[in-house]
């Protein structure tokens, strides 16, 4: 599999195809083996690859599984829409037999399509935090990050499209989040405060904080001047250059890390062993990839399955549509779990929390409780709505 939306996707199936699984429980651990073994079975009953790259090769592929008597079609990335469209217009009669989940794009007005978009700056708001409380609250396991100046992360993404900038806007909402409102709770003197706080590195005019493209290899300058530029952290919101990113560190023995985005890059082929082993209990201790901002697509994919199955079409929580099924759009955010920090940066938000809310470190908190606990929760008179703050402040700054 592809550790990718991929991936996601097919994940999201095997819940649901288990049959244990209903939105609002807790959603179920699932194995790389798991999937593996899933998929080693599967014989294209669950899955299929489109013929070739080209919009005929996708409608080629969308007619024989409906012929096939596949009932819906779960279609995960933007890649979908134009196809998709064209089988619609040239194939009404075949396309109007099943229903389409199409992830990470929106056809609206459609009954037969359940369309499901994400709140990436809020996971990357996630991850921000994340990052900050690794570099920050955690220094008697890195304690080489102060001898050589100020905490800084750095950002940079392939080209400006919002997809991209959506993340590094919530990234960099998130470290100013840390720093406005929650070191000032930690009870640090001045010289402490400072040493704590994380800066963002600036690099200048707008395009320097793109590759240009989204081809592996090009992404390595832009690297090379963060790293110059005394990045301790570096978010890569450029496809393929995630892999520029993890060599450039490898290359160059920094113990720089990388935070992931749309899937936990984490558990990736492209994650590669650091030269710094942070000490800590993580899975990930001694890897350069910790954490990502995650699009919950295996959520997303369970749920809308598990409404067409029992031809609902929607899931309520306090009165409000959480997530919806054929017809309409979902939008994924921390409210309804379709974004979140992958489970390599939970623990992070959990030492935060308990922080912020003086809650002994001994003391059990799983990261639900704790995401909950920060955007429901005051610790304080001057804290703010993070989600209002995110709202409030969704540009990315050059």
């Amino acid at each position: 599999m592809d550790k990718s939306f991929n991936e996601g996707a097919y994940k999201g199936l095997y819940v649901w195809q288990q049959g244990q699984w209903k939105p609002g429980d807790e959603y179920p651990t699932v194995s790389d083996e798991q999937i593996n073994e899933f998929y080693s079975k599967d014989n294209n009953n669950y899955s299929g690859k489109p013929a070739n790259d080209q919009p005929a090769g996708f409608v080629s592929t969308y007619s024989a599984a409906v012929d096939a008597g596949k009932k819906v079609l779960v279609l995960p990335g933007y890649l979908h829409s134009t196809p998709l469209s064209q089988f619609k217009t040239s194939r009404q009669d075949t396309y109007n037999k099943a229903g389409y989940i199409l992830i990470d794009s929106n056809m609206e007005n459609d009954k037969r399509i359940a369309s499901v978009m994400f709140r990436a700056d809020q996971s990357a708001f996630l991850a921000g935090l994340s990052a900050c409380t690794y570099l920050s609250l955690n220094q008697k396991n890195f304690e080489h990050y102060i001898k050589k100046g100020p905490l800084s992360v750095g950002t940079f993404g392939g080209t400006s499209i919002p997809t991209v900038t959506i993340f590094m806007g919530g990234f960099e909402r998130g470290v100013q989040f840390f720093n406005n409102y929650v070191l000032p709770l930690m009870n640090y003197s001045d010289e402490d405060f400072e040493q704590h706080k994380v800066n963002v590195i600036n690099l200048g005019k707008e395009d320097s904080y793109f590759s240009g493209t989204f081809t592996i290899g090009d992404g390595r300058s832009v690297v090379q001047n963060l790293l110059a530029r005394g990045a301790d952290a570096i978010m890569p919101v450029a496809g393929p250059q995630t892999i520029d990113t993890v060599q450039e560190i490898k290359n160059q023995k920094s113990d720089c890390i990388v935070v992931g985005v749309d899937t936990d890059q984490e558990n990736s082929d492209m994650n590669e062993t650091s030269v710094y082993d942070d000490g800590s209990d993580s899975k990930y201790h001694d890897k350069i990839i910790k954490f990502s901002a995650e699009k919950n697509i295996a959520y997303m994919t369970s749920a809308i399955l598990k409404l067409a199955e029992k031809k609902e079409e929607t899931y309520s929580t306090d009165g409000k549509v959480k997530i919806g099924s054929f017809g309409y759009l979902t939008v994924g955010d921390l409210n309804n779990n379709g974004c979140k920090v992958s489970s390599g940066g939970e623990q992070y938000i959990v030492d935060m929390v308990k922080s912020i809310f003086k809650i002994s470190p001994s003391q059990q908190m799983t990261y639900a409780e704790a995401l909950s606990k920060l955007l429901k929760e005051k610790p304080s008179t001057s804290w703010t709505d993070p989600l209002k703050y995110i709202d409030d402040n969704m540009e990315f700054t050059f």
